[in-house]
Formats: C-alpha cells, structure tokens, sequence
C-alpha cells in the first residue's frame, strides 16, 4: 500500500483499492457546463481523476434529491457533489449499493 501520498484514504477503502485509485488516475472524463461545473471538476481533481475537461453545450443530469434542498445555492452544490461521486463510482468500479430504506440506488 501506498502511505505517502494524498490517496492514501481512498486506497485503503475496499472499494476503492489500489486498483480503483489507478483507474482513476488513468480516467479522463467530460463534465457538463454549468453553474456547478467547477465545483464538480474541483472534486473530481481532488479524488485523482487524472483529466476532467468541461463541456459548455452538454447540460447536468437532473439531481434527483433536488427537493431536499430548500436553498438554491446548496442545492447547486448538492448536485456537483452527487454528479462527482457517481463518476467516481463508475470509472472506480465501485458497484452502488441500495439506500438504507431498502431504495433503490441512484
């Protein structure tokens, strides 16, 4: 295991793995412009995605937990983070896992 670098957090998930985190390294995804795009591509770059480059004319995916968010600012942000983490997820071939109410995982 790698203890002397800024992943060493995400290696020593078992979701994650050495492996994951190479995959990550090796990825070069395309974000969507937007309000939230930079938010999104900050924490793409923190997980170690080694290219993220954003696309003005492709627009977000809808956020489905939108309605939990009563303000607009931390709804935008909400849905950056969300977007990043199923990115993550695929390009680190983490499988999702149900919500704890037995839902389905989105």
């Amino acid at each position: 295991m790698h203890d002397d670098d800024r992943y060493t957090r995400q290696r020593r998930l078992r979701e994650i793995g050495d492996g994951g985190q190479a995959r990550l390294l090796c990825a070069s995804v395309s974000i969507a412009g937007g309000a939230e795009a930079m938010v999104e591509l900050v924490y793409l770059h923190r997980a170690g995605i080694g290219s993220v480059s954003i696309d003005s004319l492709s627009r977000p995916h809808d956020f489905p937990h939108a309605a939990a968010f009563h303000h607009e600012a931390a709804r935008r942000h909400a849905a950056a983070a969300w977007r990043a983490l199923r990115t993550i997820r695929d390009v680190a071939g983490v499988e999702a896992r149900a919500a704890v109410a037995g839902g389905e995982p989105s």
